[in-house]
């Protein structure tokens, strides 16, 4: 028989964030969403006024935590949002593969 790639091993333990005593997991990042989010990361860099710097945090927020309602997301103050990303690209960190990727981004 030939050699056989487990593609689950891959896969992380999911992670978990807690808002108002309800927990919701950290989206599995799949290239998809890391698409998405590499996207969001450059809008949020051009983007000059506060307004439209939370917006792109909420909507960057979302796609990592998709089961956190929007309408949730917006109930969350400054510093708990602002960790929460901060969190979230952690987590994206973890991954050698994806901070390989994200430097590069980042170059650009």
């Amino acid at each position: 028989m030939g050699r056989v790639l487990n593609l689950d091993e891959f896969v992380p333990e999911p992670s978990s964030v807690t808002f108002q005593g309800r927990s919701y997991k950290v989206a599995d990042v799949e290239v998809e969403t890391f698409l998405r989010l590499l996207k969001l990361s450059d809008e949020l860099q051009g983007a000059d006024d506060y307004e439209t710097i939370l917006e792109k945090v909420v909507e960057l927020v979302h796609q990592a935590v998709p089961e956190m309602p929007e309408a949730t997301i917006r109930k969350l103050n400054l510093p708990q949002i602002f960790r929460l990303l901060e969190f979230v690209v952690e987590e994206l960190q973890k991954d050698p593969n994806v901070r390989k990727a994200m430097s590069r981004a980042k170059s650009r």
